[in-house]
Formats: structure tokens, C-alpha cells, sequence
């Protein structure tokens, strides 16, 4: 199934976004957060135009949430579609460093779990190509991991990769 890399992309929350999941040690998949923690709203089309019509203070921040979601989507698809899986992942944890990170003295500390299955659903890998690359990255001096949180010593280098 490919729902997990169905939700990396779309996101959960507003529009499925995952932060919250990482940071929760939850028994769960994403799958499952998914489900339970989202609200998916229908709107016939005239019932939302009459809204934005009678509410006009809401059409400005709803199209800038809809045109921000839409460019996420876009830039993560992009990727996710180009690029071999070290540009793939170094995204990723750039992305992971922005939605999550904590500067401190030895770099950006992404408090998170994750795991090699769920960074390989996210880009499109395998498994080992994962624990291959974050290696890698690890002996480029790029960052370091436990199972409790990554640290990106080199964000900019880190951000040269994720651009190819």
C-alpha cells in the first residue's frame, strides 16, 4: 500500500500534515492518525462560494492556506518524482528540519522517531537504501541519529544535496 507515501505527501492536519505523528510515540500508523485525527470537510460548490461571498474577512486566509498546501504538494511531489534517493532523503530532512527543528550548539536537533521504513515510504526507497544514506550522511559529518531524535550538523550542505 502505498498510503504512507500517499500521506508524506499530502500531509496531516489542515491538509493531513505529520508532524505532529513524529513527535507523538504513538502504538499507530500514520494511516490510522490519518482517520482519527482529521477532518475532512465536502462543500458543494455554491454552498462554499455563498460562504466566501458572506464572509469576506475569511477569503484572504483561506486562499493563502490553500495556495501554500498546493505549493507543498507541488515542491514535495517534485522531488519525490526527480532526483536519486540521496537528493530524495537530504529533502526530507530539510523539509523535517523546518517543520520540527530545535537550534542548538551542535546543529538542528529534529526530536523525532523515526524509523528506515517510514523515511522509505516517504521518498519512494528501500529500507536499506535508507540506513545506506543516513550512514553515508553520518560519515560526511552531515548528522548524526539515535533513536530518539536527528541532529543536522550541516543544514546548508544538507540543503545543497536536497537541491541537486
Amino acid at each position: 500500500c502505498k498510503c504512507q507515501s500517499i500521506l508524506y505527501l499530502l500531509g496531516k492536519g489542515e491538509f493531513i500534515m505529520p508532524t505532529e505523528s513524529l513527535l507523538l510515540k504513538t502504538q499507530h500508523t500514520m494511516s490510522a492518525q490519518a482517520l482519527t485525527a482529521s477532518t475532512v470537510l465536502f462543500m458543494r460548490t455554491e454552498v462554499l462560494h455563498t460562504f466566501l461571498s458572506t464572509n469576506p474577512s475569511f477569503v484572504r486566509p483561506f486562499l493563502q492556506q490553500v495556495a501554500g498546501m498546493w505549493a507543498s504538494l507541488e515542491e514535495r511531489y517534485l522531488v519525490r518524482d526527480s532526483g536519486d534517493a540521496s537528493r530524495r532523503l537530504a529533502h526530507a530532512l530539510v523539509l523535517l528540519s523546518s517543520m520540527l527543528g530545535e537550534q542548538t550548539a551542535k546543529g538542528v536537533r529534529i526530536p523525532v522517531t523515526l524509523n528506515r521504513s517510514f523515511l522509505a515510504h516517504a521518498i519512494g526507497a528501500t529500507p536499506e537504501t535508507i540506513g545506506r544514506l543516513m550512514s553515508q550522511f553520518r560519515a560526511e559529518h552531515l548528522l548524526t541519529y539515535s533513536d530518539h531524535e536527528i541532529v543536522i550538523h550541516q543544514l546548508e550542505r544538507l540543503q545543497s544535496v536536497a537541491e541537486g
